[in-house]
């Protein structure tokens, strides 16, 4: 089962826990309802999440306090304040652009007051990490051009250099630092690698293709967590940080076997709490997500649909298309929205090249799900075929078996009343939209007799039939039909 609540005062959705019944685990967001919000770090003991938010128009340091669902603004300033971390339980480290606009690491406590400046100087600074003992800070300082990684003793105020690379990030045990490496990475540029922190050497991790960024460690030290750049999404011709991620996790015990954690879902920026729940970043806000990823299932709905949209970016071959939504419509009741979505984005797609004989196929696969909603939404799509190929067999045939799933739906006695109402609103929507007016006015009377003393319902059905009137004038009566033409078309988005 998965609870959340909803703190409207504090302008907040918190996710109290995910405890998924049917396996899924869906991301719950966390974060606030307005501007970006990003950087989530957990405290040690779990109960706060720090984050940056421009909710207030400028980066700022925000806590979401997990125990009794509060959100609060930690900083204050009309710079900006982002990369949090935790030293303990009470202190935050952050990056600010107070005094030098390139970044230096500020702390402050959880409940405000004046920041305190620790590491800072000449260049840019980012990316600060804490040992779990509270004692080492490790960051990202770039004076020359060459971001390398370097550590601060917060006792002796000792500064230390670390290896070459980006987004250093600490082992539960705080032996190994997880980075970015710059030096030997894929393609040179960005590879995942681990630093031994008393042997200072530096470990490979073969994460297969794709650019990675911000590594994290699991609960248990076993695996790293990472966002992974696949594909140029902003398309701008290169493949960086700046791309969508999706979530990857590699596992440190067997033979550095990698999956995707939620396929399809573009998250990134990944923290860990010590319970082993994720946090992590995907459109301007942050969800909390299940370190066992989503199941099978679910998975595979999910890919499909990223499948079928990487299509609709005409990345992948008809044949991929129809596939992927064939098990979109198979995956249905996993995920209604985005296999909806994509489904009716496909038979769209296929529908604008004109190529009728795959939307029909199409449909008959989406006939085959259980759910009468969908196979009602599938037929209604069929609408879309007079734009293209009205005059076509295989528009005739694509209507003809809508239709057949629309009387299917009405007479099947399972079907409840509201079913069968949208059943003879998408037939006579179908039947109007294929020129079948004495279709479109039999749906009109035979709902007209079954629910007679629905007054909302027969309503809908007498402006349809006004409809029909209207549409049987044109042609005609050239002169007349403007008039109810102009009238009706108020009512455009009646269902």
């Amino acid at each position: 089962m998965i609870r959340f609540s909803i703190i409207i005062g504090a302008v907040l959705i918190f996710a109290v826990r995910i405890v998924s019944a049917d396996g899924v685990n869906t991301p719950m967001p966390v974060s606030g309802l307005f501007g970006s919000n990003f950087d989530p770090a957990v405290s040690p003991g779990g109960r706060y999440i720090a984050f940056t938010s421009d909710e207030d128009g400028d980066e700022n340091i925000w806590i979401a306090d997990l125990k009794d669902r509060s959100r609060r603004r930690v900083t204050d300033y009309s710079s900006s304040e982002y990369a949090g971390c935790f030293i303990n339980n009470d202190k935050i480290l952050f990056v600010s652009t107070l005094d030098n606009a390139l970044g230096e690491i500020f702390w402050i406590d959880i409940d405000g007051g004046p920041p305190r400046k620790i590491i800072g100087g000449e260049g840019y600074y980012d990316s600060p990490s804490v040992s779990p003992d509270g004692r080492t800070v490790a960051f990202v300082h770039d004076d020359n051009g060459r971001p390398g990684i370097s550590f601060f003793d917060l006792k002796s105020k000792e500064i230390s250099q670390g290896p070459l690379g980006l987004d250093p990030s600490f082992s539960p045990s705080g032996d190994k630092l997880a980075f970015v490496d710059l030096e030997s990475g894929s393609s040179g540029s960005a590879g995942l690698a681990i630093y031994d922190m008393s042997g200072k050497t530096v470990e490979l991790i073969d994460t297969g293709e794709g650019l990675i960024s911000n590594p994290v460690f699991s609960s248990n030290g076993n695996a790293i967590i990472f966002a992974s750049h696949f594909t140029d999404w902003n398309l701008d011709g290169l493949v960086n940080r700046n791309d969508r991620s999706e979530l990857v996790s590699v596992s440190l015990t067997s033979a550095n076997k990698t999956h995707l954690l939620y396929p399809g879902f573009h998250f990134g920026e990944p923290a860990v709490s010590s319970d082993g729940s994720i946090y992590a970043v995907s459109e301007n806000d942050i969800f909390l997500l299940s370190s066992s990823g989503i199941t099978a299932k679910f998975s595979d709905a999910i890919f499909q649909a990223s499948l079928c949209d990487s299509m609709i970016r005409s990345t992948l071959s008809y044949f991929d298309t129809l596939k992927t939504a064939a098990v979109c419509a198979a995956a249905y009741d996993y995920y209604p929205d985005s296999c909806g979505r994509y489904l009716w984005k496909a038979i769209d797609y296929y529908l604008a090249l004109g190529m009728s004989e795959l939307a029909i196929k199409i449909l008959k696969s989406a006939g085959e799900n259980d759910d009468p909603d969908f196979r009602l939404k599938a037929s209604l799509s069929a609408i879309g075929i007079r734009f293209y190929d009205k005059l076509s067999v295989e528009s005739q045939i694509a209507w003809d078996l809508a239709e057949n799933e629309i009387r299917s739906i009405i007479q099947n006695d399972k079907s409840s009343l509201e079913i069968i109402k949208e059943a003879y609103l998408t037939g006579i929507r179908l039947s109007h939209a294929a020129e079948r007016l004495d279709d479109s006015n039999s749906f009109i009377t035979e709902g007209m007799l079954l629910f007679t003393g629905h007054d909302d319902f027969i309503s809908r059905l007498e402006m349809w039939r006004l409809r029909n009137v209207a549409a049987s004038f044109k042609g005609d009566l050239a002169d007349i039909a403007p008039l109810y033409v102009d009238y009706l078309d108020r009512f455009e988005d009646l269902p």
